[in-house]
């Protein structure tokens, strides 16, 4: 398990960063402040044990670590944790850490969405939809 620095005791909310989602200016991230939030990054053994190309978890894992170096820079406290199963890592987080609120942006699929829902994070809505899939039923 992964130790917080003291300073996040300091901190009322956690935005929790999905592997697709490495991007400062994307969701949940965009409006995160230095200093009052953390950011949780999880790597899911469930994930990177899936029979797939090796270069390819690599890149996925060497991809998290450096976004969260980027911002630590940035000031942000940072939360890389190795967990079992996605889920897994977040609750290990709010136990230990006991953010009011996590904050997630919305996953690109219904599997991971209702996880992220399960877990009683606060989804933000993504803007990576071309026609965001609401829109489209609306007009549908």
């Amino acid at each position: 398990m992964q130790t917080l620095p003291d300073t996040h005791a300091q901190h009322r909310s956690t935005v929790w960063v999905l592997g697709d989602q490495l991007d400062r200016e994307l969701g949940a991230l965009a409006d995160a402040v230095p200093g009052e939030a953390t950011v949780l990054l999880v790597e899911s053994e469930a994930l990177l044990a899936r029979r797939t190309h090796v270069q390819r978890l690599h890149l996925v894992l060497t991809a998290i670590r450096r976004f969260a170096d980027e911002l630590r820079r940035e000031g942000f406290t940072v939360d890389v944790r190795r967990a079992p199963t996605l889920g897994a890592g977040v609750r290990a987080h709010v136990a230990e850490a006991r953010p009011d609120r996590v904050r997630v942006t919305e996953p690109s699929s219904k599997a991971t969405l209702a996880a992220v829902q399960s877990l009683g994070c606060e989804v933000v809505r993504s803007e990576r939809f071309l026609c965001h899939y609401e829109e489209f039923a609306a007009w549908a």
